[in-house]
């Protein structure tokens, strides 16, 4: 393949790292993207085609591969059960041999599976799913629930996907330690909501959690026709397939404090940092 100088095929995405302790080797690990000379995410790629540094400092790359991080799906079940129950099942098939957990919106949340039940029990329990018996939803409540999950497992990247059947217009009222608990959990954060909202700019829960997805980095959809849950939730599917897992080491010698920066060498392609864990 052919390549060109790292000076010109190299777009770096900047995070910030902690400092390690000198002469430890310490692997780290990228969530990234990497779109093509014609704009299209691209997986074909591997190792010899990144570079990553810490300050002035060069990394070795590890390994490449499509990231295949946790997943907990938050849905309604106080309305569109049905469309919500079909493409919600459509998406775990789609996002291939992962970890999904399944809970409710309703108030108080129930968990329907979880990450140790595997995906054939997760797409059981969607598609057993009962209509709630009333239209009370908690979203943070259960937002706080799937990112404790997120924590308890340990993993160093996840997502959280929120389907709601309309806009969640209530006012907020934060489970204690929710910003700090979503926060170290790392996930990131998709929402898809039913429907336009009425409320004030800036108030109730969609405002919440609009904000939290995209500082996560994550989307918020907004559909109009049940048949849109689908469509919605297949472009997430194709986004997670196409983000990758670049892992990398650093020297002994000492790591010292820096931002993190990933390349590519591939002519005319580029790269989008996700999120960096070490």
């Amino acid at each position: 393949m052919l390549r060109t100088s790292l000076a010109a095929a190299v777009v770096a995405i900047a995070t910030t790292a902690p400092p390690t302790a000198q002469g430890i080797e310490t692997g780290g690990a990228l969530l990234v993207t990497v779109v093509d000379r014609t704009n299209q995410p691209t997986v074909n790629v591997d190792a010899a085609d990144f570079v990553v540094s810490q300050g002035d400092e060069p990394r070795e790359v590890l390994a490449v591969r499509v990231a295949d991080y946790p997943l907990v799906l938050l849905l309604d079940t106080a309305g569109d059960v049905n469309a919500i129950r079909v493409a919600a099942s459509r998406f775990v098939e789609r996002v291939g041999d992962r970890a999904v957990a399944v809970i409710t919106l309703t108030d108080p949340p129930v968990a329907l599976a979880s990450f140790d039940d595997g995906p054939a029990t997760a797409l059981a329990r969607i598609e057993e799913a009962a209509p709630a018996v009333t239209a009370g939803r908690a979203p943070l409540q259960a937002l706080a629930a799937a990112a404790g999950m997120i924590r308890e497992a340990g993993a160093p990247f996840a997502a959280i996907v929120l389907v709601s059947a309309s806009p969640l217009e209530d006012e907020h009222i934060e489970p204690p330690g929710f910003l700090t608990s979503f926060v170290e959990s790392r996930a990131i954060l998709h929402v898809v909501t039913k429907g336009m909202s009425t409320a004030p700019a800036g108030s109730g829960n969609e405002a919440m959690l609009r904000n939290l997805a995209n500082r996560s980095g994550g989307r918020h959809l907004m559909i109009y026709s049940s048949a849109s849950y689908q469509a919605a939730l297949d472009q997430l599917a194709d986004r997670l397939g196409m983000e990758l897992l670049v892992e990398y080491l650093a020297p002994s010698g000492g790591v010292e404090e820096g931002e993190v920066r990933v390349g590519v060498k591939v002519p005319g392609a580029r790269v989008r940092g996700l999120g960096i864990a070490r």
